[in-house]
């Protein structure tokens, strides 16, 4: 009988994204490999619900609050040790002198991280030192003594006192006169190893080496390796718990496109319909879930960076996520008038929205975080901005529409019926819009999210109505969801434009995994718009693009072929 492995996740539960991909992506992982699945749930948690979730085809074992105590207790504190590790790291790199001990290393042939056997090489080359030292000052003393003693042997066979005290006296002159004689050679000898060994320590250690394997501290540098061995190689031992075909990102999109729709369970799932009925959602109605990302979660500027090539990287504006809800408000009307009831999301310090049919459940002090996952559930589709309750869809299985996304490589939806419809990107200072290659393009991928260069612009409410319209008739479709060509040359490209060396660690992290960028799609209107020229920007109320919009060469992308030849 074969054992089955055990996956033991703690998901990071600081944001509430982060959250529930990480519990989506351990749950894929361990059924992909038929392992057992115990979620660790980490302290102070934005929203557990997930770890509440039915999760098809998992065998979950049961939550227990003590050992998750203790694995928590072992987390925070190998995270703190690596922390320390990594901020020591940082301050030794900042160190000007930490070349010239590594090459002083090499020349002594240490290793050049044995720096506690360079610190031990040291120690013995004081300590014999030292030992030379004592016996420099001894030889001295019996020297002296020597001298004293063959004076006084000399004195007394000069002075004569019978013939034999006279031969006494010369035999013993003659001994300590050898005797005098091997002294000032050791001591001479002692005094010449002395300089040797308070010379130039690189210099010493060459003249006069030591084994390192001898030293005391050999075995705790052995130990290191070991463990950095077992550190590096722990990847490997676990790649079997990876997709074949997986990248190295963080956002592991083969993980999410292949899970399994998770549910509440029945007993919450009726406390919760309950709960909505009492908040104004029928239990026969037709839902559009809405979340309008809105500063309060998270907000403010990332670090300033430099990379190694010397580029200085502007700090990441999280405010360039945010919308505001007036824009919304025809999208709103035209899925109110057509039967839908429109459940707005979010937490309690959004802006109210109070129109007919909908229900403001993110302002309501009676909701429930976990109504969040209900509603998400229960839709039509889920009409989301750049934010986290986006991941809430690849759990559910629920269609999704992005809109206001700041970039289309990261926030490319995952299911098949998915749409994206991105925020307008122009140059800060010139007014000109990007094309969607543009965006992609390095420097724009350096400086993401800074509004010192760039502005995001939100979408004009014509455009957010116009990717509501696409969505319904998408979903309303005979068969599974369509993709035109255009669309699928769209995404083929985007694959390409971000197959850049080197690109920054956050595209890296959050961009097309091993190639793999997603089954959703842009949205049709939105790729027509782009491949005319002049970017992807609004259009003025005429209908025409603005004229500093207008100037520009039409995109490469519209020369395409099928299989993606010939795409920039």
């Amino acid at each position: 009988m074969s054992r089955r492995p055990l996956l033991v996740f703690r998901p990071a539960g600081k944001y509430f994204g982060h959250l529930n991909l990480e519990v989506m992506q351990a749950a894929a992982t361990a059924r992909r490999n038929d392992a057992w699945l115990y979620l660790v749930e980490p302290p102070n948690l934005p929203n557990r619900t997930c770890f509440d979730l039915v999760m098809p085809g998992v065998r979950r074992l049961p939550s227990c609050r003590l050992l998750d105590r203790v694995l928590n207790w072992y987390a925070d504190r190998d995270l703190l040790r690596q922390e320390q590790a990594h901020l020591a790291e940082q301050q030794l790199s900042r160190d000007p002198d930490r070349r010239l001990q590594q090459r002083l290393r090499r020349k002594i042939g240490l290793p050049v991280d044995g720096e506690w056997l360079e610190k031990e090489y040291r120690l013995r080359i004081a300590l014999r030192i030292r030992g030379l030292q004592c016996k420099q000052r001894r030889l001295a003393r019996r020297k002296e003594r020597l001298m004293a003693a063959r004076s006084k042997a000399r004195t007394a066979a000069r002075t004569g006192g019978g013939r034999d005290k006279d031969k006494a006296a010369k035999a013993e002159s003659v001994e300590r006169k050898d005797e005098l004689r091997q002294v000032r050679h050791e001591l001479k000898r002692v005094e010449q190893l002395l300089a040797e060994h308070q010379g130039e320590f690189a210099k010493v250690c060459r003249e006069h080496p030591l084994d390192p394997s001898r030293f005391w501290t050999w075995p705790l540098h052995q130990w290191r390796i070991r463990r950095r061995e077992r550190q590096e190689q722990a990847p490997a031992r676990h790649a079997r718990m990876l997709v074949a075909g997986q990248g190295e990102s963080y956002y592991r999109r083969r993980l999410v496109a292949e899970t399994q729709p998770m549910h509440l369970r029945k007993a919450d799932e009726q406390r919760l319909a309950a709960l909505a009925e009492r908040l104004g959602i029928p239990p026969d109605a037709r839902i559009v879930a809405l979340h309008i990302r809105e500063p309060g979660y998270k907000s403010g500027n990332k670090s300033a960076a430099i990379l190694p090539d010397g580029t200085v990287v502007l700090p990441r504006n999280e405010s360039t996520r945010n919308n505001t809800v007036d824009n919304y408000l025809p999208a709103i009307r035209y899925l109110t008038e057509a039967g839908y009831t429109v459940v707005r999301l979010g937490d309690r310090f959004m802006t109210p929205l109070s129109l007919p049919s909908v229900v403001d459940i993110a302002t309501n002090p009676e909701s429930v975080p976990a109504l969040d996952y209900y509603c998400i559930a229960r839709s039509v589709f889920f009409l989301a901005s750049d934010s986290g309750p986006m991941i809430i869809p690849f759990m559910t299985g629920t269609p999704m529409l992005l809109v206001n996304a700041t970039h289309i490589a990261v926030n490319w939806p995952i299911g098949p019926a998915d749409l994206l419809v991105p925020k307008y990107v122009c140059e800060a200072e010139s007014g000109r819009f990007l094309s969607l290659e543009e965006t992609c393009g390095r420097h724009h991928l350096d400086h993401f999210r800074a509004d010192a260069l760039y502005d995001y612009i939100e979408l004009t409410p014509e455009d957010l109505l116009a990717g509501v319209r696409e969505m319904e008739r998408r979903l309303q479709s005979p068969g599974p969801p369509g993709r035109t060509e255009l669309q699928a040359r769209y995404r083929k490209a985007v694959v390409q434009w971000m197959d850049q060396p080197n690109a920054p660690n956050y595209f890296r992290k959050w961009a097309a995994d091993g190639g793999f960028i997603g089954n959703g799609d842009l949205a049709q209107f939105v790729v027509e718009r782009d491949a005319e020229g002049g970017g992807w920007r609004p259009l003025e109320r005429s209908g025409e693009a603005p004229a500093e919009a207008r100037r520009g060469s039409p995109m490469a992308i519209s020369e395409c072929d099928d299989d993606g030849a010939g795409c920039p």
